[in-house]
């Protein structure tokens, strides 16, 4: 059972997908959904984050106030009780974080460059451009991305300020037969970068216009090109690999007014949590039915 105010769940609404925000509290969107509809709070309709990324904007709806104070405090059932040691682990990561200096963004103040992320600067370097304007860097020891040509040296800056923070809490970057990993209390918890795309029509080619022609003769009249093109944003995102259906936040990604850089402190929290459960389920003996539960999502 988790309780948030209805101010708070209509921001986080309006702030990222459903889907995302229900991930925070274990719960499913739909679930998440029907939360919000008995509290009177409003949700974007279907379709609304992907015209979104297309560039379109709109007017926010008011949250109504309602009569009985009450309902002021939202209660969502259904999602699971993290364990005590991940909540207390959670919340000292916070408190070190809230003594700690925040860390800079990273084209304002750069930390100077790992060691630990050499080689993938090195595939960065000689990367190349798909013809819709990403670069994929994979390999062991290298961060997994996949993020558009622009945007490659703020995501790289983007790592070294993460790393930084991270040494800061103790954690360090370790390498896996299929990437990197952040190591947090002796578990390695892999991660990636990413980049959510923009949808667009697709502009037939003459080339594929001609295809479409020839297949027209012969019967065939689907068109040969995907309907939509997928092109880079510009918006950064980080996922967490691991602890699925955990409750634990996995995904984070950049909106119009918050970049990653202001989301590091949340990010290496989540670490923490992951690391905690981790830890928590690898002690546990015999295993218990609770905990073979989380094993096993």
């Amino acid at each position: 059972m988790h309780e948030i105010s209805r101010q708070d769940l209509f921001d986080a609404a309006w702030t990222r997908p459903l889907v995302e925000v229900a991930a925070d509290f274990g719960v499913t969107s739909t679930a998440l959904k029907k939360t919000c509809r008995r509290y009177d709070i409003p949700t974007p309709s279907r379709g609304y984050w992907a015209q979104v990324r297309a560039g379109r904007t709109f007017k926010r709806p008011k949250l109504r106030p309602v009569k009985d104070p009450r309902q002021d405090r939202v209660i969502i059932y259904g999602g699971r009780s993290l364990p005590d040691v991940v909540q207390e682990r959670q919340a000292q990561t916070k408190a070190a974080l809230a003594t700690a200096p925040a860390p800079a963004a990273a084209e304002a103040d750069p930390p100077p460059p790992s060691p630990r992320l050499a080689a993938t600067r090195k595939v960065a370097a000689k990367a190349k451009v798909d013809d819709y304007g990403f670069v994929a860097l994979n390999g062991a020891g290298v961060v997994s991305l996949k993020i558009g040509a622009e945007s490659l040296p703020r995501a790289l800056g983007w790592l070294e300020t993460f790393v930084s923070a991270a040494a800061g809490l103790g954690h360090r970057l370790v390498a896996t037969e299929t990437g990197m990993a952040l190591e947090v209390e002796g578990v390695a918890i892999a991660f990636r970068l990413g980049e959510k795309p923009d949808q667009q029509l697709h502009v037939p080619t003459p080339k594929e216009l001609a295809l479409k022609i020839k297949r027209e003769g012969w019967g065939d009249t689907r068109d040969p090109w995907p309907k939509y093109d997928h092109l880079p944003s510009g918006r950064l995102t980080l996922a967490i690999e691991g602890n699925d259906w955990s409750g634990l936040r996995r995904t984070y990604s950049e909106t119009k007014t918050k970049q990653l850089d202001a989301m590091i402190g949340d990010i290496l929290v989540a670490f923490a949590g992951h690391a905690a459960l981790t830890l928590t389920l690898a002690r546990s003996a015999p295993i218990t039915r609770h905990a073979r539960r989380w094993l096993i999502s």
